[in-house]
Order: structure tokens, then C-alpha cells, then sequence
């Protein structure tokens, strides 16, 4: 890892290069050996991943206009001799595990007495989709961006949804290949009451990602590409690993809104060490969800009924129906009262 930091006056800048090795998984070899990301000619194999990441941030301040400003180049590769997914038995594998993906953003506003303007942009490629040609889909890739930032703005889209690629191991969301514009509006009442409203709207950056729909928390398998276009006859389907090609897409290119999203909050500090926090939400899904996600609400309801056990979820009827359909409104209301101790 390598860093340098600058600053002057209101000015900070900061440049981050840095690299790991995330070993490989343990391998049986004819002969009952166990190796550990080392190449076992004919057998499956699990090699070691390099990844690597570039960072360049900023930020400015002068007490009425500032800027925040952020990109990261994320990179991986494996490579190693490899039997899965068709290849020959110890071929060398090489690009078809490299993942490249973009993540920037940028957030701007202006003070002006007890009104507070925001307005920013966010991008997360996912990870290159000319290089995602084995297992990998959106969730295996670096380029996500953290809920602790996007559930400013949008409590339905990002948190709990993760605009339906991604999500972190606390279970709330951790979207990824997407776009984000939004603006957010403060208004301090008093010191110790803040009154704000946030828009947001998000379309996909690439919509024909490779696995998608599916409950981890209840087991509920998810579908990949080949298997949702198989279900609407698109033709060309049956390609082996169910990859995303030019005739063989679930979701098309013209399906990429995500949706908008409306919040208004409180945040009210009752006292010293107790303060209340209120936010109302408003989502409208767009129509990639229609695509993606083919009517789940028929495989949720499925849980518990031994047919998903048997044949998989995707093979009920009710959930290969309206691809193309409206999806209607969600609504959320949080409040919590924090004590501080």
C-alpha cells in the first residue's frame, strides 16, 4: 500500500494505490494431497485472486460552497490451470476471471444561513462485462458502494433494496453498476432541529448483469440470465453457463431505470443525549425491475413448499409472468429514538 496526502487552506487532497492476495481455496489432487491455490492438472481448481485498487479523492471547504469528490479503480485476476465451465483439463485460465470496474462520485452545495443545498452524482460500473464470462456477477466485484453513504439518499432503493445487485454482510444494501443523481434540501429550524428533503433517481449501468432475483435469507435460489430468457423464448437461449450474449438477453438495453425516490426526514435533538430521527420514503421501482426480477413475489410466496426444494424456484409458472410489468410504489416510515451514553 502506498499513499500521499495535500493540503492547503480549505484544500485536501489524497491518492491511494493498494494491493492484496485473497488465497485460493484448498484442492484434492488424484492422489488425496491438499494444496492451496497451487496448480493440480485435471482437477478443479480454485487459484489465488490478485486484486488491486487505485484511489484519488478531494475535498474543499470554505464555510459557504463545498465539494467533496472521490474515484477508485478497482482490478482482480486469477489465473492457474483449470477444468470447470468447459475448459480442457489444465488449461491455463486467464482473462476469464479478471474483474474491472469503475466507482466515482461527486457531491457539491452551498450554505446559506439555515439552509443547507446538496446536489451529487454517483457511478459504479460492476465489474467489466467483457470480462465476466465464468461464475462472477454483480455482488463478486469490488466497484459497490457502502450503505453508510447511499442511505442518505434513497431508505428503499439503496438501503434495504441495494438497487437489487448488491448487498453487504449486515443484509442492507450495497448497490452496485449503477448510476445516481440526487439533490437534498436542509433546513434548520433551531439548533437543535433540522428539517430535510432528498431526491434521487438511479438507472442501471449495465442492465444485462448474469445472476439476479433470489433470497439468500430463505434459501431461495437465484436465476441466471439464460434461465429467464429461456422462460420468455428468446431465442438463443441454452448457452451452457447462462451467460448475457447479443441474442440471449433477460434484461434488454432500453430496461435500465432503476426508479426515483422521495424522502423527507427530522432529526431532532430533544436533549443532551437523546435525539429523534424520522424519515418517510416514497420509491417508485423502474422497469429493469420488471425484467430482473420476474414477478418474485410468486417465488416468495413459495417458501416452505418442497416444489422449490425439488426443481428450483424459477420453474413455477407464477414467476415467469409480466416481464415488462408496472411495478407499484413502496412505502417506508422509520422512526427511533437514540440514547447516547
Amino acid at each position: 500500500m502506498g499513499g500521499i496526502a495535500y493540503k492547503e487552506g480549505p484544500l485536501q487532497l489524497q491518492f491511494v494505490s493498494d494491493s492484496y492476495r485473497e488465497n485460493g481455496s484448498n484442492e484434492i489432487d488424484d492422489g488425496g494431497n491438499n494444496h492451496r491455490g497451487a496448480p493440480v492438472h485435471g482437477d478443479l481448481e480454485d487459484p489465488d485472486r490478485i486484486r488491486y485498487r487505485f484511489h484519488a479523492s478531494g475535498k474543499y471547504n470554505n464555510g459557504r460552497f463545498f465539494w467533496n469528490g472521490e474515484a477508485d479503480w478497482f482490478l482482480s485476476w486469477r489465473s492457474g490451470e483449470d477444468t470447470a465451465l468447459g475448459h480442457t483439463a489444465g488449461s491455463l485460465v486467464e482473462e476469464g476471471y479478471n474483474a474491472d470496474g469503475w466507482l466515482y462520485g461527486t457531491e457539491f452545495g452551498f450554505l446559506a444561513g439555515p439552509v443547507k443545498a446538496t446536489f451529487n452524482y454517483v457511478r459504479s460500473t460492476g465489474d467489466d462485462t467483457s470480462t465476466r464470462d465464468t461464475w462472477e456477477d454483480s455482488r463478486g466485484g469490488d466497484s459497490g458502494v457502502s450503505d453508510g453513504y447511499m442511505r442518505d439518499w434513497g431508505y428503499l432503493m439503496y438501503h434495504l433494496y441495494g438497487t437489487g445487485t448488491g448487498f453487504g454482510a449486515n443484509g442492507f444494501g450495497f448497490p452496485i453498476d449503477f448510476h445516481h443523481v440526487g439533490a437534498r434540501l436542509d433546513y434548520a429550524v433551531a439548533s437543535n432541529l433540522n428539517l430535510w428533503a432528498v431526491f434521487s433517481k438511479s438507472w442501471r449501468d449495465q442492465p444485462a448483469m448474469w445472476m439476479l432475483g433470489g433470497d439468500g435469507r430463505y434459501g431461495v435460489l437465484r436465476i441466471n440470465n439464460d434461465a429467464i430468457a429461456s422462460f420468455k423464448g428468446i431465442p438463443g437461449a441454452g448457452n451452457p453457463e447462462g451467460l448475457p450474449t447479443a441474442d440471449v438477453r433477460a434484461v434488454p438495453d432500453h430496461a435500465r431505470d432503476i426508479g426515483w425516490e422521495c424522502m423527507f426526514g427530522v432529526d431532532w435533538k430533544l436533549l443532551e443525549n437523546l435525539t429523534w430521527y424520522s424519515t418517510f420514503a416514497y420509491w417508485q421501482p423502474g422497469n429493469w425491475w420488471g425484467y430482473a426480477f420476474p414477478n418474485t413475489a410468486a417465488i416468495y410466496n413459495l417458501n416452505g413448499n418442497p416444489d422449490i426444494a425439488a426443481n428450483g424456484p424459477y420453474y413455477d409458472d407464477g414467476a415467469r409472468v409480466n416481464p415488462d410489468r408496472e411495478i407499484d410504489p413502496l412505502i417506508a416510515i422509520e422512526t427511533k429514538l437514540i440514547i447516547d451514553f
